[in-house]
Protein backbone atom coordinates (compact mmCIF):
# COMPACT_ATOMS: atom_id res chain seq x y z
CA UNK A 1 0.00 0.00 0.00
CA UNK A 2 1.44 3.62 -0.98
CA UNK A 3 2.31 5.82 2.08
CA UNK A 4 0.14 8.37 1.25
CA UNK A 5 -2.59 5.91 1.30
CA UNK A 6 -1.73 4.61 4.41
CA UNK A 7 -1.37 7.65 5.80
CA UNK A 8 -4.71 8.33 5.12
CA UNK A 9 -5.93 5.21 6.35
CA UNK A 10 -4.23 6.51 9.69
CA UNK A 11 -6.04 9.47 9.86
CA UNK A 12 -8.87 7.94 9.16
CA UNK A 13 -8.71 5.34 11.63
CA UNK A 14 -8.07 8.58 14.20
CA UNK A 15 -10.76 10.06 13.55
CA UNK A 16 -13.03 7.17 14.27
CA UNK A 17 -11.55 6.65 17.01
CA UNK A 18 -11.69 10.51 18.55
CA UNK A 19 -15.56 10.12 17.09
CA UNK A 20 -15.64 7.15 19.60
CA UNK A 21 -14.14 9.00 22.39
CA UNK A 22 -16.63 12.21 22.30
CA UNK A 23 -19.06 9.43 22.16
CA UNK A 24 -18.41 8.20 25.38
CA UNK A 25 -17.61 11.34 26.71
CA UNK A 26 -20.99 12.21 25.85
CA UNK A 27 -23.32 11.25 29.08
CA UNK A 28 -20.51 13.38 30.98
CA UNK A 29 -20.64 16.82 29.25
CA UNK A 30 -24.84 16.47 29.72
CA UNK A 31 -23.81 15.97 32.98
CA UNK A 32 -21.98 19.40 33.67
CA UNK A 33 -25.41 21.32 32.48
CA UNK A 34 -27.01 19.60 36.25
CA UNK A 35 -26.25 22.43 38.05
CA UNK A 36 -27.91 24.83 35.56
CA UNK A 37 -30.54 22.91 33.65
CA UNK A 38 -34.55 22.48 36.12
CA UNK A 39 -34.27 18.81 36.44
CA UNK A 40 -38.36 19.39 35.92
CA UNK A 41 -37.53 20.79 32.44
CA UNK A 42 -34.94 18.39 31.31
CA UNK A 43 -34.29 15.33 33.88
CA UNK A 44 -31.44 13.79 31.80
CA UNK A 45 -28.58 15.65 33.39
CA UNK A 46 -29.39 15.57 36.92
CA UNK A 47 -29.85 11.83 35.75
CA UNK A 48 -26.27 11.18 34.87
CA UNK A 49 -24.57 14.47 37.61
CA UNK A 50 -25.79 11.06 39.96
CA UNK A 51 -22.84 9.21 38.99
CA UNK A 52 -20.36 11.58 39.69
CA UNK A 53 -17.37 11.51 40.21
CA UNK A 54 -17.27 8.00 38.52
CA UNK A 55 -17.64 10.12 35.23
CA UNK A 56 -14.19 11.58 35.51
CA UNK A 57 -12.80 8.34 34.97
CA UNK A 58 -13.43 8.60 31.12
CA UNK A 59 -11.20 12.07 29.99
CA UNK A 60 -8.50 10.92 32.25
CA UNK A 61 -8.29 7.25 30.66
CA UNK A 62 -8.87 9.57 27.53
CA UNK A 63 -6.14 11.69 27.83
CA UNK A 64 -3.25 8.94 28.55
CA UNK A 65 -4.35 6.70 25.83
CA UNK A 66 -4.05 9.83 23.59
CA UNK A 67 -0.78 11.39 24.75
CA UNK A 68 0.89 8.38 22.58
CA UNK A 69 -0.76 8.69 19.10
CA UNK A 70 -2.08 12.51 19.09
CA UNK A 71 -1.68 15.67 21.38
CA UNK A 72 -4.13 17.25 20.02
CA UNK A 73 -6.82 14.67 20.74
CA UNK A 74 -5.08 14.54 24.50
CA UNK A 75 -5.70 18.01 25.47
CA UNK A 76 -9.30 17.70 24.22
CA UNK A 77 -9.81 15.07 27.03
CA UNK A 78 -7.76 17.16 29.35
CA UNK A 79 -9.89 20.38 28.80
CA UNK A 80 -13.00 18.11 29.61
CA UNK A 81 -11.29 17.28 33.08
CA UNK A 82 -10.50 20.78 33.59
CA UNK A 83 -13.97 21.56 32.76
CA UNK A 84 -14.73 18.68 35.59
CA UNK A 85 -12.81 21.04 38.22
CA UNK A 86 -15.76 21.98 40.41
CA UNK A 87 -17.04 18.55 40.19
CA UNK A 88 -13.20 16.90 41.63
CA UNK A 89 -13.40 20.35 44.23
CA UNK A 90 -17.29 18.45 45.30
CA UNK A 91 -15.98 15.08 45.34
CA UNK A 92 -12.92 14.44 47.01
CA UNK A 93 -10.93 16.81 49.93
CA UNK A 94 -8.02 16.88 51.69
CA UNK A 95 -7.68 19.63 54.03
CA UNK A 96 -6.75 19.75 57.73
CA UNK A 97 -8.38 20.72 60.73
CA UNK A 98 -7.64 24.28 62.83
CA UNK A 99 -6.57 24.17 66.06
CA UNK A 100 -9.28 24.21 68.57
CA UNK A 101 -9.86 27.58 69.85
CA UNK A 102 -12.20 28.83 72.86
CA UNK A 103 -14.41 31.06 70.80
CA UNK A 104 -14.93 28.28 68.28
CA UNK A 105 -18.71 27.23 67.58
CA UNK A 106 -19.16 23.42 67.85
CA UNK A 107 -22.25 22.42 65.61
CA UNK A 108 -23.40 18.96 64.71
CA UNK A 109 -26.09 18.15 61.51
CA UNK A 110 -27.65 14.49 61.62
CA UNK A 111 -30.79 12.91 60.10
CA UNK A 112 -31.50 10.86 62.87
CA UNK A 113 -33.88 8.30 61.10
CA UNK A 114 -36.60 9.29 63.73
CA UNK A 115 -33.89 6.99 66.04
CA UNK A 116 -35.81 3.78 64.65
CA UNK A 117 -38.72 4.64 67.12
CA UNK A 118 -36.36 3.25 69.61
CA UNK A 119 -34.72 4.71 72.95
CA UNK A 120 -31.98 2.44 72.22
CA UNK A 121 -31.03 3.77 68.86
CA UNK A 122 -31.39 7.69 70.75
CA UNK A 123 -29.09 6.61 73.85
CA UNK A 124 -26.52 5.40 71.43
CA UNK A 125 -26.81 8.43 68.84
CA UNK A 126 -26.42 10.75 71.84
CA UNK A 127 -23.59 8.78 73.10
CA UNK A 128 -21.39 9.38 69.81
CA UNK A 129 -22.38 12.95 70.12
CA UNK A 130 -21.23 13.80 73.70
CA UNK A 131 -17.85 13.59 72.85
CA UNK A 132 -18.04 16.76 70.52
CA UNK A 133 -19.50 18.67 73.21
CA UNK A 134 -21.85 20.35 70.26
CA UNK A 135 -23.50 23.69 70.69
CA UNK A 136 -26.30 23.56 68.05
CA UNK A 137 -27.74 20.52 66.93
CA UNK A 138 -29.95 20.55 63.88
CA UNK A 139 -31.79 16.99 63.75
CA UNK A 140 -33.58 15.88 60.68
CA UNK A 141 -36.15 13.40 61.11
CA UNK A 142 -36.39 14.40 64.75
CA UNK A 143 -38.72 11.94 66.73
CA UNK A 144 -39.70 12.87 70.32
CA UNK A 145 -41.91 9.92 71.26
CA UNK A 146 -40.37 6.69 71.01
CA UNK A 147 -41.21 3.22 71.84
CA UNK A 148 -43.42 3.45 75.01
CA UNK A 149 -43.76 6.43 76.97
CA UNK A 150 -40.09 7.17 76.31
CA UNK A 151 -39.54 11.04 75.57
CA UNK A 152 -36.30 12.26 73.23
CA UNK A 153 -36.55 15.78 74.22
CA UNK A 154 -36.06 16.35 77.46
CA UNK A 155 -33.13 13.37 77.49
CA UNK A 156 -31.22 15.26 74.28
CA UNK A 157 -31.04 18.45 75.79
CA UNK A 158 -30.21 17.08 79.85
CA UNK A 159 -27.36 15.19 78.23
CA UNK A 160 -26.00 17.23 75.59
CA UNK A 161 -26.54 20.43 77.67
CA UNK A 162 -28.41 22.22 75.19
CA UNK A 163 -31.09 23.75 77.44
CA UNK A 164 -32.63 26.21 74.22
CA UNK A 165 -34.68 24.42 71.88
CA UNK A 166 -36.89 25.30 67.86
CA UNK A 167 -38.85 22.25 67.01
CA UNK A 168 -41.28 22.48 63.55
CA UNK A 169 -43.59 19.42 64.04
CA UNK A 170 -44.28 18.37 60.35
CA UNK A 171 -46.79 15.73 60.64
CA UNK A 172 -49.75 16.89 63.13
CA UNK A 173 -49.55 15.51 67.04
CA UNK A 174 -46.75 13.36 65.96
CA UNK A 175 -43.86 14.82 67.61
CA UNK A 176 -41.95 14.27 64.07
CA UNK A 177 -40.23 17.31 62.54
CA UNK A 178 -37.32 19.11 62.63
CA UNK A 179 -35.19 20.14 65.63
CA UNK A 180 -32.76 22.84 66.86
CA UNK A 181 -30.97 22.07 70.13
CA UNK A 182 -28.40 25.06 71.10
CA UNK A 183 -26.83 26.39 74.57
CA UNK A 184 -27.14 30.12 73.23
CA UNK A 185 -30.42 31.45 73.75
CA UNK A 186 -33.13 31.33 70.73
CA UNK A 187 -34.66 34.50 70.08
CA UNK A 188 -36.98 33.41 67.21
CA UNK A 189 -37.78 30.12 64.67
CA UNK A 190 -40.54 29.18 62.44
CA UNK A 191 -41.35 27.01 59.29
CA UNK A 192 -39.95 28.51 55.79
CA UNK A 193 -42.14 27.01 53.30
CA UNK A 194 -45.78 26.63 52.99
CA UNK A 195 -47.15 23.34 55.54
CA UNK A 196 -47.47 19.70 53.85
CA UNK A 197 -48.06 16.44 55.06
CA UNK A 198 -44.75 15.10 53.73
CA UNK A 199 -42.63 14.50 56.96
CA UNK A 200 -40.16 16.98 54.98
CA UNK A 201 -39.68 20.69 55.18
CA UNK A 202 -37.68 23.85 56.50
CA UNK A 203 -37.00 25.40 59.27
CA UNK A 204 -34.72 28.67 60.81
CA UNK A 205 -34.03 30.10 63.92
CA UNK A 206 -32.26 32.67 65.60
CA UNK A 207 -29.49 32.30 67.99
CA UNK A 208 -28.50 35.00 70.39
CA UNK A 209 -24.41 34.87 70.90
CA UNK A 210 -21.77 37.76 71.48
CA UNK A 211 -24.44 40.57 71.21
CA UNK A 212 -25.38 39.50 67.66
CA UNK A 213 -27.94 36.88 66.16
CA UNK A 214 -26.84 34.39 64.25
CA UNK A 215 -29.14 32.47 61.23
CA UNK A 216 -29.57 28.81 61.58
CA UNK A 217 -31.63 26.94 58.67
CA UNK A 218 -31.93 23.18 59.39
CA UNK A 219 -33.45 21.50 55.67
CA UNK A 220 -34.97 18.36 54.90
CA UNK A 221 -35.78 18.44 51.11
CA UNK A 222 -38.57 15.51 50.46
CA UNK A 223 -37.39 12.18 50.57
CA UNK A 224 -37.58 9.97 47.79
CA UNK A 225 -39.68 7.00 49.98
CA UNK A 226 -38.10 4.36 47.81
CA UNK A 227 -39.83 0.55 48.42
CA UNK A 228 -37.72 -1.68 50.45
CA UNK A 229 -36.57 -3.42 47.34
CA UNK A 230 -35.41 -0.22 45.61
CA UNK A 231 -33.86 0.47 49.16
CA UNK A 232 -31.89 -2.52 49.72
CA UNK A 233 -30.12 -2.54 45.40
CA UNK A 234 -29.52 1.32 46.44
CA UNK A 235 -27.58 0.24 49.77
CA UNK A 236 -29.78 0.99 52.03
CA UNK A 237 -27.45 -1.44 54.70
CA UNK A 238 -28.76 -2.38 58.29
CA UNK A 239 -29.78 -0.36 61.04
CA UNK A 240 -29.73 -1.00 65.01
CA UNK A 241 -32.95 -2.22 66.11
CA UNK A 242 -35.24 -1.66 63.10
CA UNK A 243 -37.52 -3.80 62.11
CA UNK A 244 -36.80 -7.02 60.35
CA UNK A 245 -39.37 -5.70 57.55
CA UNK A 246 -37.21 -2.86 57.13
CA UNK A 247 -33.87 -5.14 57.35
CA UNK A 248 -34.65 -7.91 55.25
CA UNK A 249 -32.84 -8.94 51.70
CA UNK A 250 -35.06 -8.10 48.95
CA UNK A 251 -35.97 -10.11 45.93
CA UNK A 252 -35.73 -7.05 43.81
CA UNK A 253 -33.65 -7.58 40.42
CA UNK A 254 -32.25 -4.31 38.49
CA UNK A 255 -33.98 -4.03 35.00
CA UNK A 256 -34.73 -1.20 32.59
CA UNK A 257 -38.44 -1.48 34.22
CA UNK A 258 -37.59 -1.00 37.81
CA UNK A 259 -34.63 1.68 37.13
CA UNK A 260 -36.86 3.68 35.13
CA UNK A 261 -39.82 3.32 38.27
CA UNK A 262 -36.55 4.62 40.71
CA UNK A 263 -35.92 7.55 37.85
CA UNK A 264 -39.68 8.53 38.25
CA UNK A 265 -39.44 8.40 41.81
CA UNK A 266 -37.12 11.00 41.83
CA UNK A 267 -38.36 13.00 38.87
CA UNK A 268 -41.26 13.98 41.63
CA UNK A 269 -39.14 14.56 44.37
CA UNK A 270 -36.57 16.85 42.50
CA UNK A 271 -40.27 18.82 41.58
CA UNK A 272 -41.35 19.32 45.19
CA UNK A 273 -36.82 19.94 45.35
CA UNK A 274 -36.91 22.97 43.39
CA UNK A 275 -40.54 24.76 45.32
CA UNK A 276 -38.94 24.32 48.68
CA UNK A 277 -35.46 25.38 47.45
CA UNK A 278 -37.53 28.60 46.10
CA UNK A 279 -39.20 28.67 49.34
CA UNK A 280 -35.94 29.36 51.25
CA UNK A 281 -34.41 31.80 48.51
CA UNK A 282 -37.17 34.15 49.04
CA UNK A 283 -37.14 33.66 52.76
CA UNK A 284 -33.62 34.46 53.04
CA UNK A 285 -33.51 37.03 50.49
CA UNK A 286 -34.10 40.17 53.06
CA UNK A 287 -31.56 38.15 55.30
CA UNK A 288 -28.49 40.06 56.24
CA UNK A 289 -27.49 37.87 59.39
CA UNK A 290 -25.13 35.65 59.95
CA UNK A 291 -25.81 32.52 58.66
CA UNK A 292 -24.95 28.93 59.06
CA UNK A 293 -27.10 25.90 57.00
CA UNK A 294 -27.68 22.23 57.91
CA UNK A 295 -29.33 20.96 55.17
CA UNK A 296 -30.16 16.71 53.77
CA UNK A 297 -30.84 18.34 50.30
CA UNK A 298 -31.30 14.72 49.27
CA UNK A 299 -29.40 15.79 46.22
CA UNK A 300 -25.81 16.08 45.47
CA UNK A 301 -23.52 18.88 45.04
CA UNK A 302 -23.52 18.99 41.08
CA UNK A 303 -27.28 19.78 40.36
CA UNK A 304 -29.48 22.68 40.46
CA UNK A 305 -30.58 22.76 44.37
CA UNK A 306 -27.08 22.31 45.68
CA UNK A 307 -25.83 25.43 43.13
CA UNK A 308 -29.10 27.73 44.30
CA UNK A 309 -28.85 26.78 48.14
CA UNK A 310 -25.51 26.89 48.46
CA UNK A 311 -25.49 30.91 46.75
CA UNK A 312 -23.09 33.06 48.05
CA UNK A 313 -21.97 30.49 51.20
CA UNK A 314 -19.01 28.12 52.13
CA UNK A 315 -19.51 24.67 51.85
CA UNK A 316 -18.12 23.29 55.18
CA UNK A 317 -17.03 20.39 53.20
CA UNK A 318 -14.67 21.51 50.57
CA UNK A 319 -13.35 24.11 52.63
CA UNK A 320 -12.29 21.93 55.90
CA UNK A 321 -13.67 18.28 54.68
CA UNK A 322 -11.17 15.62 53.74
CA UNK A 323 -11.96 12.29 51.81
CA UNK A 324 -15.01 11.50 49.34
CA UNK A 325 -17.52 12.82 51.43
CA UNK A 326 -20.03 10.29 50.94
CA UNK A 327 -22.96 10.59 53.48
CA UNK A 328 -25.60 8.04 52.29
CA UNK A 329 -25.73 4.95 50.55
CA UNK A 330 -22.62 1.95 49.89
CA UNK A 331 -20.63 0.90 47.68
CA UNK A 332 -20.26 3.13 44.10
CA UNK A 333 -23.91 4.15 45.15
CA UNK A 334 -23.01 6.34 47.92
CA UNK A 335 -23.32 10.58 47.87
CA UNK A 336 -22.91 13.13 49.49
CA UNK A 337 -26.63 14.57 49.81
CA UNK A 338 -25.74 16.58 53.52
CA UNK A 339 -24.41 19.21 53.39
CA UNK A 340 -23.59 22.42 55.95
CA UNK A 341 -23.10 26.13 54.84
CA UNK A 342 -21.84 29.10 55.89
CA UNK A 343 -21.73 32.71 55.52
CA UNK A 344 -18.14 35.09 55.25
CA UNK A 345 -18.64 35.87 59.45
CA UNK A 346 -18.87 32.11 60.04
CA UNK A 347 -14.76 31.07 59.79
CA UNK A 348 -14.88 27.11 58.79
CA UNK A 349 -11.97 25.59 61.16
CA UNK A 350 -13.49 21.78 60.90
CA UNK A 351 -14.96 19.37 59.60
CA UNK A 352 -15.86 15.65 59.58
CA UNK A 353 -18.44 13.59 58.25
CA UNK A 354 -18.97 10.78 61.37
CA UNK A 355 -19.32 7.03 60.62
CA UNK A 356 -23.09 6.03 61.00
CA UNK A 357 -22.69 2.57 62.68
CA UNK A 358 -26.18 1.65 62.01
CA UNK A 359 -27.80 3.67 63.97
CA UNK A 360 -29.54 5.83 60.34
CA UNK A 361 -28.75 6.00 56.87
CA UNK A 362 -27.31 9.14 57.30
CA UNK A 363 -23.74 9.98 58.13
CA UNK A 364 -23.90 12.60 60.76
CA UNK A 365 -21.32 16.18 60.30
CA UNK A 366 -19.36 18.28 62.68
CA UNK A 367 -18.10 21.00 62.21
CA UNK A 368 -16.48 23.77 64.33
CA UNK A 369 -16.60 27.34 62.93
CA UNK A 370 -15.07 31.20 64.35
CA UNK A 371 -17.98 33.23 64.58
CA UNK A 372 -16.69 37.01 63.80
CA UNK A 373 -18.60 39.10 66.43
CA UNK A 374 -16.80 42.70 65.75
CA UNK A 375 -18.17 43.53 62.92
Amino acid sequence: MPAAETSAFKRLGRRLLFGLNVLLLLPLLIAMLAPWVHADRWWLPTVLALFYPWWLVLPLLGFLAWLAFSRRYALFNLLVLALNYPAWVNSWQSNRAAPPDGRDIRVVSYNADAFGYRHERLEAAVERLKPLQPDIVCLQEFRDGLDGSYRALPYVKRELACPHHAFVELVPHSGFGLMVFSRFPIAAWGRVDPDSLTGNGLMYADLLLYGDTLRVYNLHLLSYRFSVGQRHVLGYGSLQGQSSTRRRKSSFTPSVRSLWQVIKIMLNAWSVHIAQTHALLRHSQSNSKPTLICADLNNPPYTWVYRMVKGEYSDLFVERGSGLGRTWGHGLLAFRIDHMFSSRRLEPREFRILPREGLSDHSPLFARLRFDFHR
